[in-house]
């Protein structure tokens, strides 16, 4: 299961120009977009200009701008801001439980976030070893 990306090719895009994603998330201002049109791809967040998309709350829909071409890649995921935590506890004040919830979520979005971005480099280091070892093997026969 994907925790934190939802992934598309334009043709799978609705006529509406929207895409579901199946990630939870605190705030909308943590959902990117990447469209990648041939080799180049461009990043949207809900600060861009333009934006690119607009988040559909809470049925975890993105609106797309334009519709893509149908071989367009389309990724929607979500970067968990990890500058502050969602709660601050000061000594002697009380502890609720959606501040504690909020805190644990953060913390459990950006564990999913790393343990894709590091299943994604695990792969592309797998493809440029095979890559080497086929030009190390065509360069020795």
């Amino acid at each position: 299961m994907t925790y934190a990306e939802s992934n598309f090719t334009g043709s799978a895009i609705a006529a509406n120009n929207q895409a579901a994603f199946t990630f939870s998330y605190l705030d909308v201002t943590e959902i990117r977009v990447d469209i990648t049109v041939g080799s180049t791809t461009t990043t949207y967040s809900t600060d861009s200009s333009p934006a690119g998309f607009t988040v559909v709350s809470p049925n975890q829909f993105v609106t797309l701008t334009s519709h893509p071409a149908d071989t367009d890649a389309i990724r929607i995921y979500r970067v968990t801001n990890l500058d502050n935590t969602r709660a601050t506890f000061v000594s002697g004040s009380a502890i609720s439980a959606n501040d504690l919830n909020n805190n644990y979520q953060q913390t459990l979005q950006a564990a999913q976030e790393t343990r894709l971005e590091a299943t994604r480099a695990t792969s592309t280091a797998d493809s440029a070893t095979n890559t080497a070892n086929a030009a190390d093997t065509a360069a020795n026969t």
